[in-house]
């Protein structure tokens, strides 16, 4: 009887093993299915967070650029506050508003390229204005603009 049940546990187990290799054989198309499925999401996810720690980092710059305009226009440095204009990578849109005792500057530009190009990213900064010194003015409202001059 010990003879007749060796074989039959082999077979059995050449079954199984032949089972378990149909098994293994069936989940390749699955995997790879799901790999075709995941690799778009997550290069999908990965371009969103590049893209908004471009947007961080421009809003920061964008941000130091209204401060530093704000107090260079204050304290009636129009000269400086144009260099510092000049220096900046990009071409941002500049607006002002005071009252005469404090000039606000907002800069707002958006990025160049990319998904997230209809974005617009804005940096305000507020600065008093100096005695003795104050930004052309018309009713109020800042005339002086900085112009770009591309040679």
């Amino acid at each position: 009887m010990r003879g007749q049940t060796r074989p039959r546990s082999v077979r059995l187990r050449r079954r199984i093993a032949a089972l378990g290799t149909a098994l293994v054989a069936d989940s390749r198309g699955s995997v790879t299915a799901e790999f075709a499925i995941t690799v778009p999401a997550v290069l999908l996810v990965l371009g969103l967070v590049v893209g908004s720690v471009q947007i961080a980092a421009q809003r920061v710059s964008l941000t130091a650029l209204a401060g530093d305009l704000a107090r260079l226009e204050a304290r009636g440095d129009s000269a400086l506050a144009a260099a510092r204009l000049e220096s900046f990578s990009g071409d941002p849109r500049i607006s002002r508003d005071g009252d005469g005792r404090v000039l606000c500057v907002t800069a707002s530009s958006g990025p160049k390229a990319g998904l997230l190009a209809t974005l617009s990213v804005t940096g305000h900064g507020c600065a008093a204005v100096a005695e003795g010194s104050s930004p052309d003015r018309l009713n109020g409202t800042v005339i002086f603009q900085h112009q770009r001059v591309d040679s």
